[in-house]
C-alpha cells in the first residue's frame, strides 16, 4: 500500500456560499502542493532503477579504469623510491 493511500488528505468542498478564509486558502494551497511534490516523488521513484543501472553500465566501467590507473602510479612510485636517483631529500616525507 502506498503511503499517499494511507495519508490522502482532502480538501473539503465548502457547503456555504461564503469566501474562504485565509487561513482556509493558505491550508488549500499547502494540500496541493504537497499532493504536486507527492507526485513528484513517486516519478522519482519510478526512475531510480533506471538512474541504477545507468550508474552500474556507465560509471563503474570508469572507476574500474580509475582504480588500474591509480594502482599503476602506486607501483611506479614505489619503484621510484627504491631507485638510487631518489635522494635523502626526497624520501623523507614518509618518515
Amino acid at each position: 500500500m502506498s503511503n499517499s493511500a494511507q495519508y490522502a488528505i482532502r480538501i473539503a468542498v465548502p457547503t456555504t456560499a461564503e469566501p474562504l478564509s485565509r487561513v482556509r486558502k493558505q491550508f488549500n494551497k499547502l494540500v496541493k502542493t504537497l499532493e504536486a511534490e507527492r507526485a513528484h516523488l513517486a516519478l522519482l521513484r519510478e526512475e531510480l532503477p533506471k538512474i541504477r543501472a545507468l550508474a552500474d553500465s556507465e560509471y563503474r566501467p570508469l572507476t574500474q579504469i580509475f582504480d588500474a590507473h591509480q594502482k599503476r602510479m602506486l607501483l611506479a612510485l614505489d619503484q621510484a623510491y627504491s631507485d638510487k636517483a631518489m635522494g635523502k631529500r626526497d624520501k623523507g616525507w614518509s618518515s
